[in-house]
């Protein structure tokens, strides 16, 4: 279960019965604590969705999704980002190829105002490229970022980056 594009109340109300089955027939399954961590976590339950994501990795400590899903959905909004690097550092060790694991450990370091060391994980991230273009953006160098994020498949921060450099004509493109 990675993330939340649209609202899908009626996906998530089938999430939360079928997690809270799964839980019944198997307590100790991490996948389903998990899973209702994120439908708490939807729903803005910040101690349901932090206690069932909790559960989930003292259930299965190298169960790394499940430290990535709390970081993003309950640490970082909450804005505790030196327990989110904390959470994603045990990850890493536990997952240490895992591209979504490398993806959400550079947003906390990012969150955290991060920057270089940030830029140091993009080449492991999912989205290499806009990470190390936002990594460039956060820092201020702005024409740095411009280069890096005209090479990318999404041009949506690099008219952020445009924007950021008052060339106003090439962001509204």
């Amino acid at each position: 279960a990675q993330g939340f594009e649209n609202d899908h109340g009626d996906d998530l109300a089938r999430m939360r019965t079928a997690a809270e089955k799964a839980i019944q027939l198997d307590p100790l399954l991490a996948e389903a604590h998990e899973a209702l961590g994120m439908e708490y976590a939807r729903d803005g339950q910040w101690v349901q969705a932090e206690r069932s994501f909790r559960r989930a990795i003292e259930l299965d400590p190298s169960y790394s999704v499940a430290y990535g899903d709390m970081t993003i959905y309950v640490l970082l909004p909450l804005g505790r980002s030196d327990e989110s690097l904390h959470q994603m550092r045990i990850a890493e060790k536990t997952d240490p190829l895992s591209p979504f694991v490398q993806n959400v450990l550079w947003w906390a370091l990012l969150y955290a105002g991060r920057y270089e060391e940030a830029a140091g994980h993009c080449q492991k991230a999912i989205a290499a490229t806009e990470c190390l273009g936002r990594a460039r953006l956060a820092q201020g160098r702005i024409d740095e970022a411009i280069q890096v994020l005209g090479t990318g498949k999404n041009p949506r921060y690099l008219g952020y980056a445009y924007g950021r450099a008052n060339r106003r004509e090439e962001a509204e493109k």
